[in-house]
């Protein structure tokens, strides 16, 4: 689409975005794939008015690669390097508890995790919070709440 390839050449020629982005922003429309067409437009109207993005203050630990570290990062947040010390870890992302080779062995770590006071979250919910329209409940999304998960994790927050 010509709007979209503005957006690419304006990238390319100042190596930034455009100062407005409004008129490249899906908006009315109902997307494909479940992202809600607003999902810009309110994440990039709320880091501008409060200066940080949702995950400020997070100190996350992500297993199995689940997430890329950068939608953590862009969002305010810290990645830790898997030899950090879990002592400034408020979260743990996992991948979804019942999906994919290894779940098993990911529920294992997240169970020793949660055991240890950290927040064990499916790596989902920071998709669902992003892309959806309601924002998604985090205790949703917790071990604990996951009974295909190993269940018995204590999902309680670090203080």
């Amino acid at each position: 689409n010509a709007e979209y390839m503005g957006v690419v050449d304006a990238i390319e020629a100042q190596r930034r975005l455009p100062d407005d982005v409004k008129p490249f922003e899906w908006s009315g429309l109902r997307a494909e794939g479940g992202i809600w067409p607003g999902a810009c437009a309110r994440w990039r109207t709320r880091f501008s008015e409060v200066g940080h993005g949702p995950f400020k203050g997070w100190r996350v630990l992500i297993l199995n690669g689940c997430l890329p570290p950068s939608v953590i990062e862009t969002g305010s947040g810290t990645v830790l390097d898997s030899g950090a010390d879990l002592r400034d870890c408020t979260h743990v992302l996992v991948p979804n508890f019942s999906e994919g080779k290894g779940a098993q062995a990911d529920a294992r770590k997240a169970r020793n995790h949660s055991r240890q006071g950290l927040l064990c979250v499916e790596a989902r919910y920071v998709r669902d919070l992003l892309t959806l329209e309601s924002e998604p409940e985090l205790s949703d999304y917790l071990m604990a709440a996951n009974a295909q998960g190993g269940g018995g994790g204590d999902a309680r927050r670090r203080s």
